[in-house]
């Protein structure tokens, strides 16, 4: 049977004061739900006396930001001891004539052992029968609210939500078992368990809700799944979910009524989907959530029209599969309850990461897709999680502290205040952990018991291990998508709201402290300085299409950056930590899928002086090293072997690698010009012209001999099992590099040279195995669908 929401009667409704409605036409076959209009004879219509008085605390829900981008910038339960299997007990001596106690003893094992394989034996031929007990349900006379989602009540998230708390209708009495959220004890520890706490737009929609009505919402998920679920208010916007790579919709059908007889059916429907409650021997609820204190409702979804005024869809409720599921195996619903499980669970996570969004940690301008997925652990979603945004965040981290530790004038190692077990504390402190999504059943349930039983007040609330690390990869991965959202200042003031203790906790308060300690560092001088560093200043320009903003500021440094200066160790360790902020924001945006070990191995790369010193002879900027035979000896060999590999024609056999490899650097002497480079760039205040520069010149630099034999590398290094072959060959002008496992072609990739080939190939393979081994790790595997 269908239940129909149209969506041309939202307007109307405003207009008219009334509301949708639900009315029983044909109970052999479907519901339909439509809004009231002139020409729908077969509708019920219900007339409003008069809106519903709103609570006291009646404030806007937080409305999904949309910033402009920066302008870059298991849950584990133990067995039932009557149904487990019967424990060996260890041999114990003794006498050769037993004792009549042991013999007494011995019986009375084996009597208490019959009920528990009598009932294993019983549950296991038994299909699902969920029959709801005693609901309480609500009197549909009263005054019906108007039918605008925004006059209906509701309350701002608040910032330290917890689980709702709702009286028992039944008296004191328990309400069910807590769900066993037990940690054994060989894996305690590896880390801490953590309550997550449930968003408060469940406890306040019960709260505040009318008796009887709810906003009907189609809700889908990318490859056919489809649902309709009724909430008790209009939920905020849940566009962000879209982002997720298996993508959930939710689109709004517009409020309605139900009357006791639907509601009644629509309950039962959802505690049957969710498997709420402990089970009895027969497999039916023995404590079943009231009706009226329910979250949410569910109900099966078929489509039945398309609009073509709007261009939309019109869904309806298959009222036969409602009534049916009681009488349907749970092999035959398992794949719907894995959906469910996956798209509620995004929705509870988003309504969390909105509550977060709004604290003064976020001040309400995070992307919320990046902050759900800086919520989300590896074990909760493989593919989809936080590990590359934790490592734009611990870059940041580091940057900071590098720009703090240059102003005080004195080497703070950063172990000091940024390890993992000090962002861990700030982590707890700030109670960052009870937002995130941290267990590999998160969104993985086949049933949904302690999540629908927590969100109405019931049972204990939703504990998840972490790792001893995963609290401050957590806040990391925060910071990152705070600084990926709304820019390095929003970023500096997060890392204060945590508690993070730069070296120079008194004088770097804000971002703006920061640029005004910048413009006051170095003073330009009356006249350039010539010569070198005049010309390597020319240079920069050449590369970046246009003039530093403060060119003789940009000497000024320069020049400090040479030997014999008191302070050319502290200006140097300073262009050190902006350029590895700046590779590290170059690899997230190009290589993010790759997550963080590819992403370090990348950077690591770059980093290395030999790297650096290659780097320093491709962009020229060796012109400031002193003029020394090693370093002359050096840039010879590096220029004459790059030239080789230019020249390359014959492909066949060939692997990428880098020109430079073989060769040792003569110390620092040439990469130190890099950094000085950087650290100019940074107190000439003129941060763009470093982004330009290596989006530019090192880019070129790093995609044709550095990043190829990078990931040349890490491949092989991740397939010695797969028998991973990798095969170069020339067609024409162009070079076609395949990767082939076994028989079938695994990866390809065409360039007009050796390397650039390779890079593509290896990037696509390495991408291959990525989702291969999420699929693989991921708790779904087996499941109808991969998350």
């Amino acid at each position: 049977m269908p239940v129909c929401a149209s969506r041309d009667g939202l307007a109307a409704l405003g207009s008219s004061r009334v509301l949708l409605a639900v009315s029983l036409l044909r109970p052999d076959n479907f519901w339909s739900l439509h809004p009231g209009s002139a020409g729908c004879s077969e509708l019920h219509v219900a007339p409003l006396s008069s809106p519903p008085p709103l609570p006291s605390d009646t404030r806007p829900l937080p409305a999904m930001a949309h910033p402009a981008k920066r302008p870059r910038r298991s849950s584990v339960t133990e067995n039932d001891p009557q149904n487990s299997k019967k424990r060996k007990v260890a041999q114990i001596p003794q006498p050769t004539t037993p004792s009549a106690d042991a013999i007494a003893r011995k019986k009375n094992k084996k009597e208490q052992a019959k009920p528990a394989r009598q009932n294993r034996a019983a549950g296991s031929s038994k299909v699902l029968e969920n029959q709801p007990i005693n609901l309480a349900l609500p009197n549909n006379n009263v005054a019906a609210p108007s039918a605008t989602p925004e006059s209906t009540p509701h309350t701002l998230f608040p910032s330290n939500s917890a689980s709702p708390s709702l009286p028992d209708p039944r008296g004191s009495a328990q309400i069910g078992q807590e769900p066993n959220n037990t940690i054994p004890s060989h894996l305690k520890h590896v880390g801490e368990t953590y309550a997550k706490r449930v968003p408060a737009f469940w406890r306040d929609s019960i709260q505040t809700s009318t008796p009887g009505v709810v906003y009907a919402h189609h809700i889908s998920v990318a490859d056919g799944f489809s649902h309709i679920i009724m909430t008790r208010a209009p939920p905020p916007d849940m566009e962000a979910l879209a982002h997720l790579p298996r993508a959930v919709t939710v689109t709004s059908l517009g409020p309605c009524i139900l009357n006791d007889k639907e509601l009644k059916a629509v309950h039962a429907y959802t505690l049957s989907m969710c498997q709420a409650g402990i089970r009895d021997s027969k497999d039916r609820p023995k404590v079943n959530i009231p009706a009226h204190h329910a979250p949410y409702y569910l109900a099966p979804a078929v489509f039945e029209s398309w609009d073509v005024d709007e261009d939309r869809a019109v869904w309806a409720v298959d009222l036969g599969k409602l009534n049916r599921v009681k009488e349907l195996c749970s092999k035959v619903i398992k794949g719907d309850r894995q959906d469910l499980a996956y798209s509620i669970g995004y929705i509870n996570s988003l309504l969390l990461a909105k509550e977060l969004n709004a604290t003064k940690l976020c001040d309400g301008n995070v992307d919320e897709h990046l902050l759900l997925q800086a919520l989300t652990s590896a074990r909760a979603n493989p593919r989809w999680c936080l590990e590359s945004l934790e490592f734009l965040g611990d870059a940041y981290l580091s940057f900071a502290w590098g720009i703090a530790e240059f102003f005080v004038r004195a080497s703070v190692p950063s172990d000091i205040g940024l390890s993992n077990a000090d962002l861990g504390r700030l982590a707890k402190k700030t109670d960052l952990l009870s937002y995130c999504s941290a267990d590999q059943n998160t969104f993985a349930r086949s049933t949904l018991p302690i999540n629908y039983e927590t969100q109405a007040g019931y049972g204990a609330p939703v504990k998840q291990l972490m790792g001893s690390k995963q609290p401050a990869d957590h806040l990391e991965a925060v910071l990152g998508a705070i600084l990926e959202s709304q820019g390095r200042g929003a970023a500096f003031r997060a890392l204060r709201t945590f508690g993070v203790q730069l070296p120079a906790p008194s004088i770097l308060n804000q971002w703006s402290d920061l640029v005004v300690m910048i413009s006051t560092e170095v003073q330009a001088p009356t006249i350039s300085h010539g010569g070198r560093i005049e010309s390597n200043r020319q240079l920069i320009e050449a590369h970046i299409g246009r003039s530093i903003s403060n060119p003789l500021v940009f000497e000024e440094v320069t020049a400090r950056c040479a030997p014999g200066h008191p302070n050319r160790v502290a200006y140097l360790s300073l262009g050190h930590h902006v350029y590895k902020y700046y590779m590290s924001e170059y690899f997230y945006d190009r290589y993010a899928s790759l997550g963080p070990g590819i992403l370090t191995e990348l950077r690591s790369n770059i980093l290395a002086p030999v790297s650096a010193s290659a780097l320093s002879v491709y962009t020229q900027v060796c012109r400031l090293a002193p003029t020394d035979p090693a370093v002359e000896k050096f840039i010879a060999d590096v220029s004459n072997a790059r030239a080789q590999v230019d020249e390359i024609t014959d492909v066949e056999g060939l692997q990428p690698k880098q020109h430079w490899k073989v060769l040792s650097p003569p110390g620092t002497r040439l990469s130190n010009p890099i950094m000085a480079v950087f650290a100019a760039f940074l107190l000439s205040d003129d941060l763009d012209a470093a982004k330009i520069f290596v989006d530019t010149v090192v880019h070129a630099f790093l995609q044709e001999y550095a990043i190829p034999q990078v990931l040349h590398t890490v491949l092989l290094s991740r397939t010695r099992k797969a028998a991973l072959a990798l095969e170069a060959s020339r067609e024409g002008d162009t070079v076609i590099y395949q990767a082939v496992r076994g028989t079938q072609l695994f990866a390809r990739g065409e360039g007009a040279t050796l390397n650039s080939a390779a890079r593509e190939c290896c990037l696509a393979a390495l991408r291959t195995l990525a989702e291969e081994h999420a699929t693989k790790t991921a708790p779904w595997s087996g499941c109808r669908h991969i998350v």
